[in-house]
């Protein structure tokens, strides 16, 4: 199925076509690569800053690459400075497609029907995360969604195999905040966007560098990029704990070989590892607060 075409949308070039290759990486994106090898992957995008991704783990570095400022494409997420995890831009990303199926700038509730109907089949483990972002940890994948000309679309985002395992969950997973924040998945009774307006969980000042819409304005100046802040390291706490509400049990979906994998990503140990020893469920939790219920 065809990503959405927004009503009033601006035309705008073909999107390139990234593959996800799960738990390996996107497009020619490879999971364990440094900033300066996915600089060196993106010829047509240059580097437009760089951004501390999480209040509670500032050792992760998130960079942002596009074609201009008002058109960001990759969000490209650091740790010990090798990648572990890549958001789309659904406005000017490239398409990444799963088994042939489309995932940038889809219309939500189809996307989430076909979640669902694999899921049926036991061919994938749809789970819900506390904010209700679907998503597949057996696939190191998350569907997030993102205001654009028109109307709300789909924004893949996707982690490394050793940081998949509940990915989906927004409070106790790997994927960096910021890619939690502005609007949320529509579901009935959910709340539009996070933070709701006037709320402030965040500690330390940090505001989300992006709320989950289309940017407008000038570039800005040229300016070196500041290092995240120092803080507590993502590394020594590992991945965080679970609290992921799951559509189901099913069989896990299928891995990417290691042998026989079609893929340009063999399994890299540069990746950035779970630290041994960290038990499952046990892993450090955010410092802000949780987000409320839904009515």
């Amino acid at each position: 199925m065809a990503a959405a075409e927004p009503r009033g949308a601006v035309k705008r070039p073909a999107r390139p076509d990234w593959e996800l290759m799960p738990l390996e990486g996107v497009g020619p994106l490879c999971f364990g690569m440094r900033t300066t090898d996915v600089a060196a992957a993106l010829p047509g995008m240059a580097e437009l800053r760089r951004f501390p991704a999480d209040p509670s783990f500032p050792d992760i570095l998130g960079v942002e690459f596009g074609t201009s400022r008002a058109e960001p494409a990759v969000y490209a997420y650091f740790i010990d400075g090798r990648l572990f995890c890549v958001a789309v831009d659904a406005a000017h990303g490239p398409q990444v497609t799963l088994w042939g199926r489309e995932l940038t700038a889809c219309v939500p509730a189809d996307l989430e029907r076909f979640l669902l109907h694999a899921h049926g089949c036991e061919v994938l483990d749809v789970s819900y995360g506390p904010r209700g972002n679907p998503g597949v940890d057996g696939l190191g994948l998350v569907l997030r969604v993102q205001e654009v000309a028109g109307g709300v679309v789909t924004r893949p985002v996707m982690v490394a195999r050793a940081w998949a395992d509940r990915c989906t969950d927004d409070w106790e997973g790997a994927i960096p905040e910021c890619e939690w924040a502005g609007r949320q998945w529509p579901r009935p009774g959910g709340t539009e966007s996070w933070p709701p307006p006037g709320h402030k969980p965040y500690r330390g000042g940090w505001e989300p560098p992006f709320q989950g819409s289309e940017p407008v304005g000038p570039d800005p100046p040229s300016r070196p990029a500041s290092p995240a802040p120092a803080g507590p390291s993502r590394s020594a706490a590992g991945p965080r704990g679970t609290s992921t509400a799951r559509a189901g049990r099913g069989p896990a979906a299928p891995p990417a070989g290691t042998g026989t994998s079609p893929w340009p990503c063999p399994p890299t140990p540069s990746s950035p590892p779970r630290p041994p020893g960290q038990a499952a469920g046990k892993q450090q939790k955010r410092t802000q607060q949780p987000p409320p219920p839904s009515p």
